[in-house]
């Protein structure tokens, strides 16, 4: 699988700095169905959890509260949103994750009280971040299988981030493609799911994204020289749009239909879908 527009050298360089992390929402919280109202944060870990280690609540609380983490031009996403996604995709700098563990090893042989010192109270922090809401499909029979079918999912693209710290270097594109990678999706996702149960394969991927829109031919300058920044602004935003939907059809997407004001009853959409082979 290509990812996206990156070169081999910016694979490698970005395969250098970073790991990934998938980090699965906590079984307590799981819901099935679409009532996200069942979503509720689980209760605190205890005092014996291991310092410093990076979970699907820390990323929920980094998503929410940190303004820094940015999803215009697409609306933000609500707490309870968050809270639908099954798993996260992270990226975590080597440096940061090396840091975690060393503290996670002095928290080993140290006294409860010297696992709160400075230094090990918070988990590494993140540079990009894909959210992937699991849906259970129809099972599909494999014609060329004698096994009995197995449970299918649909992948829902709900979060694609990257803090603004670290953009411009393909992160998004290399994370998406790990995520893409994936075959299997647990077999305890849903709250229904019984211990010994399979795991199920993923048939297909699905998200949403801003719709592109025909760029305006460049205006002359004013008689003053001074560009008019608003419309400047407007076409470097319709062209980024333009990208992330290259992006997608790079990785493999292909549009399945135009969504009039999905976005706030305002903005059109895409729909994209992949299909697993």
């Amino acid at each position: 699988m290509h990812h996206g527009h990156l070169s081999p050298q910016a694979q490698a360089r970005v395969a250098h700095e970073f790991c990934v992390r998938c980090l699965v929402k906590p079984k307590p919280s799981v819901c099935d169905g679409g009532d996200t109202t069942a979503a509720v944060l689980p209760e605190p870990p205890s005092a014996s959890s291991q310092p410093g280690q990076l979970t699907y609540l820390d990323v929920v609380q980094a998503l929410h509260d940190d303004v820094e983490w940015s999803s215009t031009p697409y609306p933000p996403c609500t707490r309870a949103q968050l809270l639908q996604v099954h798993s996260y995709w992270v990226a975590v700098p080597k440096a940061a994750a090396a840091s975690c563990a060393g503290a996670t090893a002095a928290a080993d042989i140290e006294t409860a009280s010297a696992a709160t010192a400075e230094g090990t109270a918070e988990g590494p922090s993140f540079a990009c971040v894909v959210g992937v809401v699991w849906v259970r499909l129809s099972t599909a029979v494999s014609v060329a299988s004698r096994h009995a079918p197995r449970p299918a999912v649909e992948g829902y693209i709900q979060v694609v981030l990257t803090h603004p710290s670290h953009r411009r270097r393909g992160l998004a594109s290399w994370l998406l493609t790990q995520c893409l990678a994936c075959t299997e999706a647990p077999a305890s996702v849903f709250a229904s799911d019984r211990c010994g149960a399979a795991a199920y394969r993923i048939q297909r991927w699905h998200l949403h994204t801003l719709a592109a829109v025909r760029l305006p031919a460049k205006r002359p300058r004013r008689d003053d020289g001074v560009a008019n920044a608003a419309a400047s602004a407007s076409r470097d935003g319709d062209a980024a749009i333009a990208a992330t939907i290259s992006l997608y059809q790079r990785l493999g997407f292909h549009e399945r239909r135009h969504l009039a004001r999905y976005y706030a009853g305002k903005d059109d959409a895409v729909e994209l879908v992949k299909t697993c082979r």
